[in-house]
């Protein structure tokens, strides 16, 4: 979340609030000063308050996700055994596991050995493969 916080204040969202049924879960993390966190139960105020900001806001429900026996179909989404990443010194560059994909968490990034590929692991919910 602290990545993802800073990464949307880079790109020039004005705020952001994350809800979440456990704030204490955020004590000694350090989120970028655009973002803060309250409980679930102040979700529809958050929504308010964010309509009133001039710009774009973000709202972040940050719940964690419910055991693989609970049925819910995207928890094993949620709670992968593994990530993927895309090692920038391999990558050609060409772009293609960006458009194959369609995946928003693929990224171009500029490196030593010119423009690459990244997995942007703050955003990806690990459900699609490049």
């Amino acid at each position: 979340m602290p990545e993802l916080t800073r990464w949307l204040a880079l790109e020039g969202v004005k705020r952001v609030i994350v809800t979440t049924e456990d704030p204490s879960r955020y004590r000694g993390v350090s989120l970028d000063p655009i973002a803060e966190v309250r409980h679930r139960d102040d979700f529809a105020a958050a929504q308010s308050e964010l309509a009133r900001v001039k710009g774009v806001t973000v709202l972040i429900h940050d719940q964690a996700a419910p055991p693989r026996s609970a049925g819910c179909a995207s928890a094993a989404n949620r709670r992968p055994r593994q990530r993927i990443h895309i090692n920038e010194r391999v990558c050609e560059g060409c772009g293609d596991c960006g458009a194959k994909s369609s995946c928003l968490s693929v990224l171009p990034v500029e490196t030593e050995f010119g423009r690459k590929t990244q997995i942007h692991q703050a955003s990806c919910n690990r459900t699609t493969r490049a």
